[in-house]
């Protein structure tokens, strides 16, 4: 099943795993939305979540929901988001996690 919305990975304290900042929080919400939307079968939804409208993932929508084809299904556990870097795109936050796909 996909992370709950409302779902923060905790450590052994039952804390939240994350720096704290507003932008470790909106990455998680995005990394969630965006196999949330697959999870749904709403490609287009997912797509969009790309930077520059989907552009970034170097595909068409139709292209980009093809590759969803045969997925019944995704899982994804997500860790602690990293800190807010500068890269040249524009900020940049790294998101562990698992992603278990289910095929058809």
């Amino acid at each position: 099943n996909p992370v709950l919305p409302d779902a923060v990975a905790q450590d052994d304290a039952g804390d939240p795993l994350d720096d704290g900042g507003p932008g470790s929080d909106a990455a998680l919400a995005v990394v969630r939305d965006y196999y949330g939307a697959i999870n749904a079968g709403n490609y287009g939804a997912a797509h969009a979540l790309w930077a520059d409208g989907g552009r970034a993932s170097n595909q068409s929508p139709e292209g980009f929901a093809q590759g969803f084809a045969d997925v019944r299904g995704v899982s994804v556990e997500l860790g602690a988001p990293g800190a807010i870097q500068d890269t040249p795109g524009g900020p940049s936050v790294q998101v562990p996690g698992t992603l278990v796909a289910t095929q058809a």
